[in-house]
């Protein structure tokens, strides 16, 4: 069966345009709710046990949904081409009874064994701390069963060409999390896990009325068929080959739970705003990009999977390389300016802008990754992405414990660039060993040369900085101004060295590609 499109619907260029803007204000509004945690809370005991209790669910069970959504994706690719609508529903509606369920069970457990986990995983945390890391995390549990849903969901909507409404409802999201940090900071700090709990339960409704309106129908079969088991055998690799991330920073949190008060806190800000970076590079591209190679695979379009690899990894190159470069040059600035306030001070400044600094060094391979382990996703291949994370995941185990000895927490983000960068490296190597025809890069001349304008770029700006500092400048303005010129000289050096990625982004902007 063929999808019908409507005549009114966006090409893709131009709905990523608008997936981009809708991304960065839904960031941008995630960071002030980051910003509001830090003025209410600081880097003290209520923000590292909120953080850890989050962390530690999240990076089991929330990145298996994930996993879960991933493998879904290509089933519902073949139901709908093949089957038609009416499956490709009843296939949804069976793995998230599915996946409820196993949440609903992997909940009461959490909340049952709480304790045991946070003096295994938190092991440095005592007293109030751990009591009140064990209260967050029960709650977080429960939390997990609405994501199930979002992540589905929202998979659903993305493979039926809906993109624009899923940032939007991560607003609401944010808004009740800031809501209750507010309320919490007032009325108790054991208020503050609610905002999360009923912003996942807010966005799940919306989600699933909003597929009800695009044609989705749920059932409460909780039969197990054929494309279920396949997509839950399916989403077991891709969760261990996907959450090399996940995995390095909670193994992180755990040895910095060990660590000076506060350690955890800023190891979590610090690695926000690198996430928050990979999402304005990467994530949009792959929101777009990933039903398009599964539709490419299920009609063994190679060519085109091909096409959309290279043009997504020469844009994500030169965009994330000079990110790369900047926010380590600006560490302290970026810091200061979005953080530095209420009970955020000088201390908590200095140990986050250290672990941004070195978490910083995987912006690029963090989102060449994302892009390279999606195209073994699309193509079926999860084994190859999994040998790689486990690699990359040990990497990172043995410089945490060599390097947390001489640096503190600073040597535990360094071990996770560094592990970043061996993963990548592993992915693209394997990628080009298994499948030879298709072409990631074609030349490594424009990498170098990417890499050296960001350096000169970055480079003169920071002089400038360093003068309207010297000036008692107000830091927003120095960093704005040194910013605003960084990129003015990078683009333009860019636009004279023939970099064609400019040309397409330009596209996007004025006009849109029309659709093939």
């Amino acid at each position: 069966m063929k999808l019908k499109k409507s005549k009114f619907a966006l090409t893709t260029a131009q709905t990523a345009v608008f997936m981009a803007i809708l991304t960065f204000a839904g960031k941008l509004l995630g960071m002030i709710r980051e910003v509001v945690q830090a003025n209410y809370y600081g880097t003290g005991m209520v923000s590292d046990a909120y953080v850890m209790a989050q962390k530690i669910p999240d990076a089991v069970m929330a990145a298996v949904i994930s996993a879960a959504a991933l493998s879904y994706m290509p089933m519902l690719s073949s139901k709908l081409e093949k089957e038609g609508l009416r499956e490709g529903n009843r296939f949804t509606s069976q793995l998230i009874n599915l996946l409820m369920l196993v949440s609903g069970g992997v909940a009461i457990l959490g909340s049952v064994f709480a304790p045991r986990i946070v003096g295994l995983l938190a092991w440095g945390y005592e007293g109030e701390t751990a009591e009140l890391t064990v209260f967050y995390m029960r709650w977080v549990f429960i939390s997990i069963i609405f994501n199930a849903v979002v992540v589905i969901m929202e998979a659903y909507l993305q493979y039926r060409n809906v993109f624009l409404p899923q940032p939007i409802l991560g607003y609401v999201q944010n808004i009740s999390i800031i809501s209750f940090m507010v309320l919490s900071s007032f009325i108790g700090y054991r208020l503050l896990i609610f905002g999360r709990v009923i912003g996942w339960a807010l966005r799940a409704l919306a989600l699933l009325l909003l597929g009800f309106s695009r044609g989705y129908r749920h059932s409460l079969s909780f039969s197990v068929s054929g494309a279920v088991k396949e997509a839950a055998i399916l989403a077991v690799p891709i969760f261990i080959g996907g959450s090399v991330n996940q995995i390095n920073t909670m193994i992180d949190s755990s040895l910095a739970s060990g660590l000076s008060a506060g350690s955890v806190s800023a190891l979590y800000y610090g690695n926000l705003l690198v996430g928050f970076i990979s999402a304005m590079t990467a994530t949009v591209l792959l929101t777009m990009l990933y039903p398009r190679m599964n539709q490419a695979f299920v009609t063994e379009d190679y060519d085109r999977i091909g096409a959309l690899a290279e043009r997504s990894i020469n844009l994500i190159v030169m965009i994330s390389v000079p990110l790369t470069m900047g926010v380590m040059a600006y560490s302290s600035s970026i810091t200061k300016i979005i953080y530095e306030r209420g009970f955020f001070g000088e201390a908590s400044t200095d140990m986050t802008k250290s672990a941004l600094f070195y978490y910083a060094i995987g912006i690029s391979f963090i989102a060449v990754s994302q892009i390279i382990t999606k195209l073994f996703y699309s193509m079926h291949n999860t084994k190859t992405a999994v040998k790689c994370s486990a690699i990359a995941v040990l990497t990172n185990i043995v410089l945490n414990l060599i390097l947390i000895r001489f640096m503190g927490h600073s040597g535990l983000a360094l071990a996770t660039g560094v592990a970043q960068i061996i993963n990548a490296a592993l992915l693209y190597y394997a990628f080009r060993h298994r499948y030879p025809g298709i072409k990631l890069l074609r030349s490594w001349k424009k990498i170098i040369m990417i890499s050296v304008l960001s350096t000169v770029s970055i480079g003169i700006s920071y002089g400038v900085y360093v003068l309207l500092r010297g000036v008692a400048l107000p830091e927003l303005i120095c960093f704005a101004a040194a910013a605003a010129l960084a990129a003015a000289i990078y683009l333009t050096s860019a636009k004279i060295a023939g970099f064609e990625e400019l040309d397409l982004l330009s596209d996007l902007i004025k006009r849109g590609e029309k659709e093939e």
